[in-house]
């Protein structure tokens, strides 16, 4: 459910240091995005928008627009 997603997974991945968590949002089609800075997530909110994100082992690249086809 949405509440366990934005509350309970979160808490537990920011918690343990997962540096990225990412939420496909179906019905309002966005993609939110948590990135881990300094211990806290960052909220970004992406809509028809390229998402890059940078690992230390691997980088990633989505179009955001196609996963809601």
């Amino acid at each position: 459910t949405e509440e366990k997603d934005r509350v309970h997974k979160k808490a537990l991945y920011e918690r343990e240091g997962v540096r990225h968590y990412l939420i496909a949002d179906l019905s309002r089609k966005i993609v939110t995005h948590y990135a881990l800075h300094d211990g806290a997530f960052k909220e970004e909110i992406t809509e028809n928008e390229q998402l890059e994100l940078d690992g230390e082992s691997c980088s990633f690249q989505l179009n955001v627009a196609d996963i809601f086809l």
